[in-house]
């Protein structure tokens, strides 16, 4: 559910005063022919001066940019906007009285939305408030008359526009609201008659319903058309009459429940903003139940069907599914939800098994805040920052990144001995933060609560484990390129800080060029491994005092290949401390301790096995370069397995194969490959195994999602950031993607 009280809802009153006036009044409605007259006049305007229209010279690129529209019917677009006719372009058109910052508010902000959506995408914002604020003398009515006979001049101005800047129509998208609806609409009918071809999409977001008759419309629409209704200029509801038209008008007119209500049905709130909103919170990720008819009751006031009639779901996908066309359609705000937010680039997700057996994966997301996807029945989502107060702030809500604690990087997971989840991660203030689960989450600046600091400030991102006492250790970079420690003791109920390469007794400690990891060796040696400023890979560890060695030097069976990327160490099923990375060459290393420390290529360690046995899918001689970190992981059967992403965007396995004898590489995404839903890999993977004894490897996707390849029997994928039914399982996808024309 969504908790609406984060979006105050206001009742809009009419700008008009006590002018109350029935739309349905003929006499006040130039008649069509005038009414096309006008049109002729102003699109003839509007086509002599299209030689005005400023671009910027050099490449299309896709952006946020202004289109402003004077009262001469000249145009102008922003100088640093040249947009890229393959992609998706939306236009956003405001109504009377009014600027492009109509859409814009503390819900959201449509233009930076639909860009963080379909990030390739050129949005223009249509400013024609000159005409839109011109101010007649005449009062309210008179102005906003003059605004409405000027719309069909200004679409037709708007559609030359279409075909002046060469844009690929599917790729086209016309969003107006109030009279900008209107624009929209008129606009996609008169580049129709223009060119012969169709643009993608209308939505029209509370059409103006105020002095205006059928006859204002378009005879037809050539394009798929939605309207989004909440108010009615007819209805005397809350706060006075509504503005906007209400009855159905396109392939598409979705109507909204909420508290009860049915928004511009007869004296019901009227909220002609509201439509805009919602198509934001759709455009954001929201889901809402709906039902296929106008769910209100019939009495008055008219009251919404129960919440349990709502049986559909609804998003953004079958607003915009053209096969999708019911004409009335009901969404309820009470019940919606958000899918899990998509992740900024290659963020890493990390993965962990909880004290009751629950798999979570935790990563960063696009608005910076920590979430999780756990499985528990089925995978849900939650945006962990948004739940965790920090101390002494028990109403705080994530306000972007004001609060303390907004994510800077990527988080890590583990379990302390007393059974709590704790999440960790640096947040924008350069602090190690956690968040840990006691009954509900709760975050702590663990680098300011130190025993002895503060703790020197972060530099990228920390690593927790436990030692073999059972105490918690957090091991991370500072900005003085140390790596630093924060451990909890129990007995004194806190953090306490350590520069743990300024205490080393035996050398003095090379600086560090990357991410540190910890783990407990086989004869409980806590060693902390990362990658050196001379890119070679060096540990510190506990042995009675803190020492420092760099492995790459001290390997005996020849010269280690420097390092690319971070170290991952682990401990095999036979006790052997094993520490891999990525090296300048692409290829998978090793360095591992047996008796002496030696340093082995996996990548080229490889062999070819036997096609005759059955039991071992064939492997490629040489695997493909690796493309990030590998990361590693020991199966219940006691066999190593490093994973990495190759330079194919496959994710790909390297492992210790007993019955040859040698290490083997497979590929596998291949058996998922042709599977719909399967997406190829954008960042490095993290592999764990689950109570149930099942592999699970999550990785970030091409979509900027996280994804799930899982093995039973056989491997086999999964999109765990929106799942329906018990996972693994089939999943709707999050967004539709955009047809092969447009990017």
């Amino acid at each position: 559910m969504v908790n609406r009280s984060r979006f105050p809802h206001t009742e809009v009153a009419s700008r008009f005063g006590a002018i109350m006036a029935p739309r349905m009044i003929d006499e006040t409605i130039r008649n069509w022919r005038v009414i096309m007259s006008m049109r002729k006049l102003i699109a003839g305007s509007a086509i002599a001066t299209a030689a005005a229209l400023t671009m910027s010279a050099g490449s299309a690129q896709a952006g946020i940019c202004t289109l402003t529209i004077n009262a001469d019917q000249s145009m102008s677009l922003d100088n640093l906007c040249s947009p890229d006719p393959v992609k998706f372009t939306f236009f956003l058109i405001h109504g009377f009285q009014s600027n492009p910052s109509t859409f814009a508010s503390s819900n959201g902000n449509l233009a930076v939305d639909l860009q963080g959506r379909y990030p390739n995408a050129n949005v223009i914002k249509v400013d024609w408030s000159s005409i839109t604020n011109h101010n007649t003398g005449g009062g309210p009515l008179a102005d906003y008359v003059y605004v409405r006979d000027h719309v069909t001049g200004v679409a037709s101005a708007l559609a030359n526009e279409f075909a002046s800047l060469g844009l690929n129509p599917y790729c086209i998208k016309a969003i107006g609201h109030s009279l900008g609806a209107h624009v929209a609409a008129w606009s996609g009918f008169d580049y129709n008659r223009l060119t012969g071809s169709s643009i993608n999409e209308v939505v029209e977001l509370d059409p103006a319903g105020y002095f205006i008759t059928t006859s204002f419309f378009p005879p037809y629409h050539p394009q798929r058309t939605v309207a989004i209704h909440s108010s009615n200029s007819v209805a005397f509801g809350q706060g006075g009459a509504g503005l906007g038209w209400y009855d159905p008008i396109g392939d598409l007119d979705i109507y909204i429940a909420w508290n009860g209500n049915v928004y511009g049905a007869a004296f019901n709130p009227q909220d002609h903003d509201l439509a805009t909103t919602v198509y934001d919170w759709l455009v954001q990720g929201m889901y809402y139940d709906g039902i296929n008819q106008w769910a209100g009751t019939g009495i008055l006031p008219v009251q919404a069907l129960p919440d349990s009639s709502f049986t559909d779901t609804f998003n953004l996908s079958q607003l915009d599914n053209g096969s999708f066309s019911q004409q009335q359609y009901t969404i309820d705000l009470d019940i919606g939800w958000h899918v899990a937010p998509r992740i900024p680039g290659t963020a890493k997700p990390f993965a962990y098994v909880d004290a009751n057996g629950m798999p979570r994966v935790v990563y960063r997301g696009d608005n910076k805040d920590i979430h999780e996807l756990r499985l528990d029945g089925s995978w849900l989502h939650a945006d962990l920052s948004a739940l965790a107060p920090p101390a002494g702030l028990p109403n705080f809500v994530n306000n972007g990144g004001i609060a303390p604690g907004f994510a800077a990087g990527n988080p890590s997971a583990f379990v302390t001995p007393d059974g709590i989840p704790r999440v960790l991660y640096r947040g924008d203030d350069n602090d190690i933060h956690e968040l840990k689960l006691q009954g509900t989450w709760a975050d702590d600046d663990l680098s300011a609560i130190v025993g002895n600091g503060p703790a020197t400030n972060a530099l990228g991102d920390p690593f927790g484990y436990v030692d073999s006492s059972g105490v918690p250790r957090v091991v991370y970079r500072g900005t003085d390129n140390h790596i630093h420690e924060l451990h909890l003791d129990e007995s004194q109920g806190n953090w306490w800080h350590a520069d743990l390469s300024g205490i080393v007794t035996n050398v003095s400690a090379q600086d560090s060029a990357g991410n540190p990891f910890g783990f407990v060796d086989a004869n409980g040696i806590l060693r902390v491994v990362y990658r050196g400023t001379d890119n070679d890979i060096h540990e510190i560890r506990w042995d009675g005092a803190w020492l420092e060695a760099d492995l790459s030097a001290i390997v005996t069976n020849g010269a280690a290949t420097m390092a690319a990327g971070d170290p991952f160490g682990f401990v095999d099923a036979n006790g052997i401390s094993r520490v891999v990375y990525l090296g300048v060459d692409s290829h998978i290393h090793e360095i591992r301790w047996d008796g002496d420390w030696l340093e082995a290529d996996l990548s080229a360690s490889i062999i070819n096995p036997s096609v005759s046995n059955p039991n071992i899918p064939w492997a490629p001689l040489v695997p493909p370069f690796a493309a990030g970190d590998p990361r590693a992981y020991v199966t219940p059967d006691g066999i190593t397995r490093v994973l990495y992403r190759g330079a194919d965007t496959d994710i790909h396995e390297i492992r210790w194969e007993p019955t040859l004898g040698s290490w083997i590489d497979a590929d596998l995404t291949t058996p998922v490959a042709g599977v719909p839903g399967y997406v190829q890999a954008l960042g490095d993977p993290f592999a764990y195994v689950d109570w149930s004894g099942y592999d699970r490897v999550v990785y970030t996707a091409m979509d900027q999602q996280i994804h799930e390849l899982y093995l039973v029997g056989i491997w086999q994928s999964a999109n765990l950031s929106n799942p329906v039914g018990v996972a693994p399982g089939y999943v709707m996808p999050y967004y539709e993607p955009p047809p092969a024309a447009c990017y």
